[in-house]
């Protein structure tokens, strides 16, 4: 909404793209490929181009799958804690499908029907890959942006920026300490040169005519000068060691301060270009990032349950703050993962015309006793919700979830990665749809409230199908507290409308 005030500069972005999607199934195999086009994947995100890619085998109740995936876990609608095999994309806010925002992994998954209601579920991931963000533009989160700046001012000015004339003591005052010293020295050594070349020319002059005036030859006269010259230059830059010294440096400090807008340049990208890649991320292709996990579901009456137990690591990024970890790591900040263990439950029943869900997770981290500034801490996850349809076709969907943080007493350290984090951080979820005109329009309206940070999100929209066409008109509202999880993105507001055509 903010781009109204000039439209002629709103940024349309892709106005088409494609979900290119191929399978062949056979009596016991079957293979897939789904593959996202559009014009900003292909300049400036090839790896987004491939979405899923699989080979499936059935064996009579067991089936064996692997290749880039996305396996869900869990019987939440939305944002479950135990549905923890794909990262999630929020690198753009204003896509809203939760599967469309899951990253595909590579992984192996089988499973096994044991009876006519239960089933046995076994993954394992030979790598790993975090949640993915915006580290700069519209949808950076605020404390990414927070984040770089406070590294950028620490490091690019340092920690007294008055210093040095107003340079700083950072990473700036160093580069531009460097570009000058390069500038003082080759106009100091040029001034010395001069001096020396200015006594040589003389004595060579004085000696060169002495010897002609003796009978000497030219040639002899120059051999003997040029001698007599190099002894007396060298004597007499000796003999005015001090003076010579003073004014090769007055004149050294004169060109190199001429050259002050050079030099400032010099520096400021030298200086930009650390601070630019300032975040490093590991290699996490490696097997020694491998997770794993096994899932298993039944039926007792008329309640689904499921069981699950899950090795990884948290998606979630550490990146610390302290100053002397940057130092540590030449100016740069390291980015790591969290190793875990997950023990989560989860139930689903119909109960007098309410679907119910709920999920409970255990997440224990390495940081037991919770004082490690570097790791999170273990917590307790939950999400419990229900749709029921309410009258003329309109049904609720509604969903509350949280985490608790486990040891909070023990954050102390100023630099710890949850230093100031809510120790019970809640968010409600809720959605009204309704279908008319023999489903031919659908309107949705979706919003999002945290209940810690008083921010929300909502979400209306109007779908329309003509045949395989579908024409939709939706919106996304960010608003409450500017540091919450949505309310930071107030002035992300938007408005969208699309047609596309599906065959």
């Amino acid at each position: 909404f903010a781009d109204f005030e000039d439209p002629a500069a709103i940024a349309l972005g892709d106005l088409a793209s494609t979900s290119f999607s191929i399978e062949a199934k056979g009596a016991s195999v079957e293979a897939g490929l789904t593959l996202n086009v559009s014009k900003s994947i292909l300049t400036d995100s090839i790896g987004s181009l491939l979405d899923e890619a699989y080979v499936r085998a059935f064996a009579g109740p067991i089936v064996l799958e692997g290749g880039l995936l996305k396996v869900s876990w869990g019987k939440a609608d939305s944002m479950g804690p135990l549905n923890v095999l794909n990262p999630m994309d929020y690198s753009d806010l204003s896509v809203t499908d939760e599967r469309s925002r899951r990253i595909a992994e590579p992984m192996f998954h089988a499973s096994a029907a044991l009876g006519a209601s239960s089933k046995l579920e076994l993954v394992f991931l030979p790598g790993f890959e975090g949640d993915q963000y915006a580290w700069d533009g519209a949808w950076a989160p605020k404390i990414i942006k927070d984040m770089k700046q406070k590294a950028y001012d620490n490091f690019y000015k340092g920690s007294d920026p008055s210093a040095n004339g107003g340079i700083g003591n950072g990473l700036y005052a160093a580069y531009y300490s460097s570009a000058w010293s390069t500038a003082y020295s080759a106009a100091y050594s040029g001034a010395c040169e001069k001096a020396y070349a200015d006594a040589y020319a003389a004595a060579y002059k004085a000696a060169y005519n002495q010897c002609l005036a003796y009978g000497y030859s030219a040639t002899q006269a120059a051999t003997a000068a040029s001698t007599a010259a190099v002894t007396a230059a060298t004597q007499a830059v000796r003999d005015n060691a001090y003076l010579l010294e003073h004014a090769a440096k007055a004149k050294a400090t004169e060109l190199a301060d001429a050259q002050a807008t050079t030099i400032e340049s010099q520096a400021k990208a030298a200086a930009d270009a650390r601070v630019e890649d300032l975040l490093v991320y590991p290699d996490t292709r490696k097997l020694e990032y491998a997770q794993g996990g096994a899932r298993f579901t039944t039926s007792l009456g008329s309640v689904d349950i499921g069981l699950q137990y899950f090795y990884g690591l948290l998606s979630k990024p550490v990146v610390s703050s302290d100053p002397a970890v940057f130092a540590a790591n030449d100016y740069h900040i390291p980015v790591s993962y969290n190793r875990y263990h997950q023990a989560g439950l989860d139930l689903a029943a119909v109960l007098v015309g309410f679907n119910l869900r709920a999920e409970f997770a255990a997440n224990v981290t390495e940081d037991l006793k919770g004082d490690d500034p570097g790791v999170y801490n273990p917590n307790l996850a939950f999400s419990l919700g229900f749709d029921r349809d309410l009258f003329a076709g309109i049904n609720l969907n509604l969903q509350y979830a949280g985490s608790y943080i486990l040891e909070s007493a023990s954050i102390t350290s100023e630099y710890d990665v949850e230093k100031g984090a809510d120790l019970f951080a809640s968010r409600l979820t809720a959605a009204l749809s309704q279908r008319l005109f023999k489903d031919a329009l659908t309107w949705k309206l979706a919003a999002i409230w945290g209940v810690n940070d008083e921010d929300w999100l909502v979400m209306p929209s109007i779908t329309y199908a003509l045949g395989d066409a579908e024409i939709e008109l939706g919106a996304g509202i960010f608003g409450g507290d500017a540091y919450g999880e949505h309310g930071q993105y107030a002035d992300n507001s938007y408005v969208k409308i699309g047609i596309g055509y599906k065959f």
